[in-house]
Parts: structure tokens; sequence; C-alpha cells
């Protein structure tokens, strides 16, 4: 077998010996191909049997079975050429038929020309092509592709850049579909030029200067020519050419523009230039005058554009627009002495030109000096003396000191007497005007001190222990003070001076010696002496009275020699009376409507130095048994009043007017009351009263309306000057005992009314604005309800609130507990002074909590705050009102900072302790079960304490005490407040407000510095205590310092000075906020 195998040729598939009927064969026909090209056949057979065909042929002798016959792709010249089908499975059978087993071959892939025209000389191309399965190539010359796979080829022909310019295809993408075939897809390119050039030429500038020129296009075209320059390769279109200006040497060049270019196609530039000329010009500053003020003077410029610049004397501002410049001449203040330009100001017209226009002034000195030298006080005394002058000028001079800068004028030197423990010094002269010119040399004003205070010792004997004496002195100047025991009178202006002595009547009577002396005292620290002896009197008067009730006191007065009088009420002997003539006068006594008529109403007695005289009156008299009815009291009240009438009256304000009628006995009378009012002896105003009720009382009720005749009356007729007379039954319509006390009061003559005239109360509201963006809710809708309790309560006519703009606060949320809440007291305060108004401010703020601290407000100053919840905040605003009143508190609630003057024995636990009347409600306020508003506790109205005390304050308190009082002007604001220990002073700003300076001195000290350390003011201050604050020692100042005080000096640095620490701060300068 092997050796049969051996034999076989390749074409057979068995042994040559098999018969043919056992073996078949195979015709492979191969077509499609071109000529000569070889095809790629593999037959697989059985028995391992394989066969390569290269062409058409026939496979014999195969041994029977399934011959697998796989077809390769063949390449020809880049071409593909496939088969189908690719591959196949044949049958070949025994016998004489063959099997057959085509392949016919096609062509599987195309053909794409490239072409372009249009690009110069050799300029090669650069036209990517891609397509299926990731196909990329990249040609450069025209050229044919073979061997693509069917499918869609983009081919993009890019910009072509040749020398200094660019070619492109009109079309630059074109898609083209190759198709399986010998003929090619074919893409053409007409390329044209596309790209222009443009010629900026630049000019005008001085050597060395380098331009700047922005050429801006198409395409997002930018570019900075720095010199004249040829651009290629643009993207024809308009291109900006925006020339900037050049500075040279603070000078600066400008050309026209921005202007536009057209750049077309094409290969010759596009010209343009851009030619720069001089833009600005130059401003020369010179001083003349003086060389200290030449050297330190200065010049502010400003001008077109906002342009504004300080410069020394000799400087040249350069690059200067062209236009009108103001040039001010600076002030030149040494620290003595100001120096000021004449022009003060001039207008410079610059030009653009390299030359420089002059502007010039002429300094001169200005003001002038002050020596105020002081002599004649013993060390370590202070004198008092005030320098006032020209525009509002103020200064304290407590040594020998030398007033700079001053303003040229009359200066006026006021100096007070000064003590030195009990010694008095006086000043010569108290008061002078020099006048102050504009020197260097300054004008003299010496203040000499001497002594001018007299000693004076009253030596007093002979009285028993615990009796005073009854010793008038009197001197210069209406001097007189009492005496009541041995005394050392110090500080007395020298001159002549009288002691007077007169009997003592209480424990006996005791005659002075000598009654009268006169002494002269001259200025001395030597004590003048002198002495009254008294000594008992051994005479009597026996005053005998009769027909009184009992109980009933009478009123008889005894006078005498020597100044002797006694008041006597039932019978007495006067013991010990200085002999001479008595006069014994008695007074007609009223009691429960009845009246008692002395006789006789005087007389005369004489008492020897060892008489014993008698004396009698008899009173008779007396109601009877008929009714009588008499007026025991009136009065009129406008929030508060004392049964008496004891608290004044406002002017204006509308008031209630009470007549207490009584009657002796049980009845039914209904009398009418009538009450005229007088100013002077002319009648003005009548009112009839009904009765209020079915009776008389027998007995006063003041607690209620009803047991009164009441009626309203007019504040418009409430003016200072009125008086007013009432009576009982006018019409004498009710038969009665007597008609003699009828009248109140009962001799008929109309009683003088105490009104006071009390200026309207101004506020101003501001809600305030704090850090967390809370508001106080105070609006012109309920501005009327907050001064609603004011209204009813405070002695004031009228009240003017207006709402300020709302104030935006630094300070945090207010703390329920107060730590904060003087902080913002002190910005209200602050804004107060800033904006120099003559108003209360009062803050209304909004917190975060219901129950707290409420308010917080000065003593005794214009500001304060209050919450703004509507059922409490009213009366919270007028409790903070009143400390502004320089109220402290009621004792009541546990408040701190309790008055030390509240009358406690009358007005325990913080009452009223008289009835109030609420003129609007028309209701009656209890003088146990009210308590003052100043309290802590509920419910609240005013006392007659509280009223009177808040009407005397605004009578005698201006509402901004200062030493300086002036339009509004130039000023610092400083302000900073003292609070646990720790001293803050707050920035400072420059404000326009009238100037507002300590009212009064005290343990601080405010200070002053220029830039170099100068000394500009200082003075000392007590600071304002606030009321309702966490700390009871907290407090805050706030002060305008006219400008006029800084001697020419801007402030640098402040200095305050508090319970042994200083803190200190520089002056911003910045404006008021």
């Amino acid at each position: 077998m092997a050796a049969a195998l051996a034999s076989c040729t390749p074409g057979d598939a068995t042994d040559p010996g098999t018969p043919v009927d056992q073996v078949g064969s195979l015709v492979i026909s191969i077509g499609g191909l071109p000529d000569g090209v070889a095809a790629q056949v593999a037959v697989n057979g059985p028995a391992g049997f394989f066969r390569a065909v290269a062409a058409s042929a026939t496979l014999a002798g195969l041994a029977p079975g399934a011959y697998t016959i796989t077809i390769a792709n063949v390449t020809h010249e880049l071409s593909v050429y496939s088969a189908s089908p690719g591959n196949q499975v044949v049958l070949v059978p025994a016998g004489g038929t063959a099997s057959a087993a085509p392949v016919a071959y096609a062509l599987a892939t195309g053909f794409l020309t490239v072409s372009f025209a249009g690009l110069p000389g050799t300029a090669a191309a650069e036209i990517v092509i891609t397509g299926p399965a990731g196909y990329s190539r990249t040609v450069a010359q025209p050229l044919t592709i073979a061997g693509l796979v069917p499918g869609t080829y983009v081919l993009e022909a890019r910009q072509v850049h040749a020398g200094n310019s660019t070619w492109a295809a009109a079309t630059p993408t074109v898609s083209v579909q190759v198709t399986a075939s010998a003929t090619p897809a074919a893409a053409s390119f007409a390329y044209a030029l596309s790209s222009g050039a443009l010629t900026v030429t630049i000019a005008g500038l001085p050597s060395g200067a380098t331009p700047s020129v922005r050429l801006s296009g198409p395409a997002d075209y930018a570019a900075v020519l720095t010199s004249s320059s040829t651009i290629t390769n643009m993207t024809p279109g308009t291109y900006t050419v925006t020339p900037d200006p050049v500075i040279v040497s603070s000078d600066t060049w400008r050309a026209p523009g921005p202007f536009t270019v057209e750049v077309p196609v094409g290969e010759v530039p596009v010209a343009t230039s851009v030619t720069y000329a001089l833009a600005t010009g130059r401003l020369t500053l010179m001083a003349s005058g003086p060389v200290v003020a030449v050297t330190q003077a200065t010049f502010h410029v400003s001008g077109p554009g906002g342009y504004a610049a300080t410069a020394s004397s000799g400087a040249t501002l350069a690059g200067l627009v062209p236009g009108a410049y103001t040039v001010t001449a600076n002030s030149v203040n040494t620290g003595t002495a100001t120096y000021v330009a004449t022009p003060a100001s001039q207008t410079a017209n610059v030009t653009a030109s390299a030359t420089p226009t002059a502007a010039s002034a002429t300094w001169a000195l200005a003001t002038g000096s002050l020596f105020v030298g002081l002599t004649g006080l013993p060390g370590g005394v202070n004198p008092n003396v005030l320098v006032a002058g020209p525009n509002g000028f103020s200064a304290t001079v407590e040594t020998s000191t030398t007033l700079h800068n001053l303003a040229p004028g009359s200066y006026t030197i006021t100096a007070a007497s000064v003590n030195s423990g009990v010694h008095v010094y006086a000043p010569s002269p108290a008061q002078r005007v020099v006048s102050v010119q504009a020197s260097l040399t300054a004008t003299q004003a010496p203040v000499v001190y001497a002594l001018n205070s007299a000693l004076l010792s009253i030596a007093v004997t002979g009285l028993p222990n615990g009796v005073p004496a009854a010793i008038t002195v009197t001197g210069p100047g209406g001097f007189q003070q009492a005496v009541t025991g041995s005394v050392t009178l110090s500080g007395l202006v020298p001159g002549l001076y009288q002691i007077s002595a007169v009997v003592v009547t209480t424990g006996g009577a005791f005659v002075p010696t000598p009654a009268f002396q006169s002494l002269t005292l001259n200025p001395s620290v030597t004590i003048v002496n002198a002495s009254v002896a008294y000594a008992p009197a051994v005479n009597s008067l026996t005053v005998t009275i009769s027909g009184l009730p009992a109980g009933v006191p009478a009123s008889v007065s005894v006078t005498g020699p020597g100044g002797f009088a006694a008041m006597v009420t039932a019978s007495q002997t006067l013991s010990g009376i200085p002999a001479g003539s008595y006069t014994i006068t008695a007074a007609t006594v009223g009691e429960s409507c009845s009246a008692y008529t002395p006789s006789p109403a005087s007389q005369g007695v004489t008492v020897g130095p060892a008489d014993n005289v008698n004396a009698s009156v008899a009173y008779s008299g007396g109601a009877g048994g008929m009714l009588n009815l008499c007026v025991e009291n009136v009065h009129i009240t406008q929030a508060v009043q004392t049964y008496a009438g004891a608290v004044p009256l406002v002017a204006g304000r509308n008031g209630l007017v009470r007549v207490f009628v009584k009657a002796n006995q049980a009845n039914a009378a209904q009398p009418a009351v009538r009450v005229r009012f007088y100013q002077g002896l002319t009648l003005v105003h009548t009112l009839t009263i009904p009765a209020p009720g079915s009776s008389v009382p027998v007995a006063v009720t003041e607690g209620s309306l009803s047991a009164s005749w009441n009626a309203t009356v007019s504040g418009s007729l409430l003016q200072p000057g009125l008086s007013i007379l009432a009576d009982v039954d006018p019409a004498n319509t009710i038969a009665e005992s007597s008609d003699a006390d009828n009248s109140f009061p009962a001799n008929g003559t109309p009683a003088p009314l105490t009104i006071q005239s009390a200026s309207t109360l101004n506020i101003r509201l501001i809600p305030v604005i704090q850090a967390n963006g809370d508001t106080g809710r105070i609006t012109a809708s309920n501005t009327a309800a907050f001064i609603d309790p004011m209204q009813r309560m405070f002695p004031v006519a009228a009240i003017d609130a207006d709402l300020h703009a709302p104030y935006v606060s630094t300070t945090p949320q207010l703390q329920s507990g107060g730590g904060n809440w003087s902080t913002m007291l002190n910005e209200i305060n602050m804004l107060r002074v800033a904006e120099g108004s003559s108003r209360y401010y009062y803050g209304v703020v909004r917190t975060g909590y219901s129950s707290g601290v409420a308010g917080m407000g000065y003593i005794g100053l214009p500001a304060s705050i209050g919450w703004d919840y509507p059922a409490s905040g009213p009366g919270v605003m007028a409790h903070e009102l009143g400390h502004n009143f320089g109220r402290y508190h009621a004792p009541c609630g546990g408040p701190q900072g309790v008055d030390p003057q509240w009358p406690t024995a009358t007005h325990p636990n913080a009452q009223i302790g008289h009835y109030g009347y609420d003129l609007v409600a028309g209701v009656l306020k209890g003088p146990t079960t009210n308590v003052d508003l100043m309290s802590y506790c509920d419910p609240e109205w005013i006392s007659d304490y509280t009223y009177k005390a808040i009407l005397t304050y605004r009578q005698s308190n201006p509402m901004i005490a200062s030493r300086v009082s002036s339009a509004a002007g130039r000023g610092l604001l400083v302000w900073g407040r003292i609070e646990r220990g720790t001293l803050v002073l707050e920035p400072a700003f420059d404000v326009d407000a009238p100037p507002s300076l300590p009212a009064r001195t005290g343990p601080n000290r405010l200070e002053a510095f220029g830039p170099a350390g100068e000394s500009l003011f200082s003075f000392s201050f007590a600071a304002d205590p606030i009321a309702d604050a966490p700390d009871p020692e907290a407090q805050t100042f706030a002060f305008v310092i006219p400008a006029s005080m800084w001697r020419g000096i801007d402030p640098a640095r402040l200095r305050l000075s508090a319970q042994g620490r200083t803190v200190e701060r520089r002056s911003t300068g910045a404006a008021s906020p």
C-alpha cells in the first residue's frame, strides 16, 4: 500500500489500481479573474486529501465523499477580487459522472481619482480623505487610489499657505460614493486666493517712544503693533484699528481712533496710517511769601474728568487733559501760625503743549497769638479763665498760656473768682476785650489774681441747748445769711456787714446783746470776731382766748420789739419777752362751714421789763341750727394734684376744675357753683356747674368725682396771671345761716393760680435696623399710640413727634439681659449729636424676646431706646423719657438707681401719693392704688413729685448744654462709653453740626493731638449715666468739637482717660455715618 501511494499522481485520491467505477472526479471551473491572475482555491477531502487550485481544473480518481472547497480573495494591482460563494461542500460519487464546483470571482473594491487646480507653482495641496472602516489618508498631488472598500468617502481640502498668501478650495469638503468597480469615483477641487494684507504706518511719536496700536478683526483676530508693520495672510473683512495713548515722560500722546479698515482678497497690502500727536499739557505751581510758608505751601488742583492732585511749590504737573483747572492754594499751618494765600483760588487753562501753564500764589500771615498770663494764685490752685473770640472760638485757660493760630479780631477774656479752701481770689480785670492782629508777636492779656475774701466768726452764747439763735448777717451784693449758733463765715466779699439779732421765744424769751452791730471786713486770711450774748427776759404777756369749740385753734398773732413774733392758738403766757409795745391781732376762724369772729380783732399793750400784762380775745358766732353751705377748697388738675393745689399748672394744657362744697348738716340742697377766672382785674371766663348729686355732702370725699363740682377748663384759658374765684349758690336761692363762707377764697378776692409755661416737647422716633435685619416697628400709623401716655401724664401742652429714616445699627441682636443695649443707646445719642438736632431722640427696636430689658435711657440727656411691643412699648417710652428729664427710679419692683430724694414718707412703695386724673378717659387715679411710672410696678401713673420735677427740669435745663453755642459748622464727632471698667473710644467723624462740648467738668479727660504730637485740645468732662443698664456705673459721651478749637490742625490722634485707664484711637477724618 505504501508503494502504491508513493506512485500516485497529485491529482489522484485513490490507488491507481482502483477500478474506475469505485472512484469519482471533481471539475473546478474558475472565472472572473484577469488573465494571468491565479486563483486561491483549496480542496480538502476524505483521508486528508488536499489540493491547491490556481486555475480551472478536473480532479480525477477521487475517493467518493464530501469535499470542501475554500476560496480566498485575490489581490491584484491593489484591487481585491472575491468569489461567490466563498466556500462550498461538494459530494463526489463513485462512477463516471464528475461533480462540478464552479468558482466565480468578481471585483470587490473600487477606485477614487482625486484632482485639483488653481494652486501656485509647486504648492502642494492638503486633502484629507476619510472613509469606511476608519480609512484615512492625506494626499498632496492628484492621483487615483485603488483597493478602496466600497462606501462613502469624505474629502476635505484644507487651506494652503504659500508665501505670504493663502489659497482655499471653493468647495472645501465633498463626499463621493466608491463602488466595487473598475471605473474610479472622481473628486476634484478648484483652489483660489483667499487672504489679504494690511500695511499700518505709525508716525508722530517722539524718538524712542513705543506705540501701542491694537488690531482686531474676523475670526477673533487680535494683534498689538508696536511699530509700522505689514500683516499678511489675513482673513478678508473689516478690521478695527485702536491706537492706545502713549505716555512719554508724563506727557500723553494720542492718535485718532478707533477706526475700521476693509481688507479685501489680494496679495497687495491695503495701506492705513496712525499719526500720534501730543494730547496733554503741563501746569507749574509757584509759591511766594515768607520762607516758612513757601517751604510748606501746597496747592490742590482739580480739573476735567474728576482730576485731583495736591502738589508743593515748584512742582510741574504733567499729562493733564487740556481744559480749565481750579488751583486752590491751601493754608499753611506751622503749629503756631497760619498763612493764607492770595489768590486762594484761581483758574488755569491748560493746553496740549510741552510748555507748562503757570499758576502762582503769595502766602501771608493770617493769624495771631494771645498770651494770657496768670499770676497771684497760691500753688496748686487753678484759675478759671475763658477766652472767646471770632467764629465761635472758645478755650479754657488753666495756666499761663499762649494761644496760637487765632483768627484776627476781638477776644473776650473772662476770669472767674477761684476758691482756695475758705479763701476767694478775684481776678483783675474780671473781663477784658483785646484785639488780636495777624502777627507773630503775641497780644498780651495778663490776669492778676488777688485775695478777695474775708472771714467772720460769730460767737453765740446764753441760749439753752438746742435753742437756735435768731441772727441775720447782711452785707455787700445783697448777701444775707441766717445764723442759729456760733459759726465762722468764710469766702465773704470784703465790705460793710451788719449783724442783727432778735428775741428768741423758744423755751422762754431770750434777749440778744447787742441787737445790732456793724463792722467792715477787709481782704484777709485773719478771722474777724464778733459775739452775740442772749439773756433770759423776766416779764410776761398772758393772752386768754375764749368762745371757740373744743379743739378749734384760734388765729392770734403777737408782734413786738426787736422783731418779736409769736402765734397763739390757745390761751398762753409769753414770758421773758423784750420790754416795749406789742400788737395782738386775731383773725376769723372757720370750722365745718361755721365762722367765729374775734373781739377785739386788734389791740395794743405795753410790757415793761418787769410787767405781767393780760390781754383777752373772745370769739363768737357759729352756724346755729340752720343749713350752711361753704366752699371748702378749689383746685385744677391736669394729671395729678394735691388737695391744696400745690402742683403748678402748665399753660395751654386742658385741666379739670374741682370745687369741693360742704354742708354743716344733712340736706337735700342741689346748689350750682359758679367759677370765675380773672386776668388781673378783668373777668375773662365764667363757668356755672350744676350740682352733681341730690344733696351737698357733709364731708369732702376727694376720691369721688360725684362728690365735687367739676368742669373741664380749656388750655387756652390756662395762662400765666390767671386767678380763680368760686362761690356756691351764686343766685342765693338756698336759705343759709350765713352767706359769708359761700366763696373761695373766703375774702372774695380771686386766688392766683400757679401756671407755668412749658415748651413743646419735640421728639424724633427712629426705627432701628439691627445687624440681624430686625427693624423696630414704628411708623406714621402708630406714632400717636407711642406718645399717648406722655400726652396723658407729662406736664406738656403739646408734643411734636416726627419719624426719622431707619437707622442701620452695627450692634448685634439685643440681649434680654441688656448686655449690649448701652452700645445701641450710644449709637442713637451719637446720631443726635451728629445731626445737631434739638429733639429728643428715641430709638424703637425689635427684640427676639418678650421678657427682659425693654428700654434704656440717659439720665438728663435727650436720647433713649425701647422695644416696639404695642401693648407695653408706649409705657416704656414714657418711662425712658422720664430718665431723659433727670428722673431716677421710684422704689418699687426692685430697680437699680433709686431716686435718693424720693419722698418715701408720703409716697411709700412708689405710690403716686395724691389723686391723679386722666383727662382723656375722665377717671381718677387713686393715690395708694397707682404707682409712679418711674418704678417697675403697675398700674402706673405719674406722682406729683415726678410731675413737678419734670416740669422744673424742662424749664431749667437746656436740651444740649455747651460752652460754645453757634450755628452748624465743621466739627469732629467724638463719642464712646465707659462700661464695666472698659474704656471704648469709637471712630471719630467729620460732621457739619453745631458745637456740643461738655456741660460740666468731671473725672474723665478727652485730648486730641496733631500729626507731630502737638496738643490741640484737652478738657475734663463728666460722662452721661444710663438708667436701666445692667452695669449701674455705665456711662457714655458724645461731643462735637468745633474746628475752631483744633488750632488749624486736623486731629490725628485722640486719647480718652478715665478710671485710671487710657485708650487712644487714630482720627479717621472720614465723613459722618
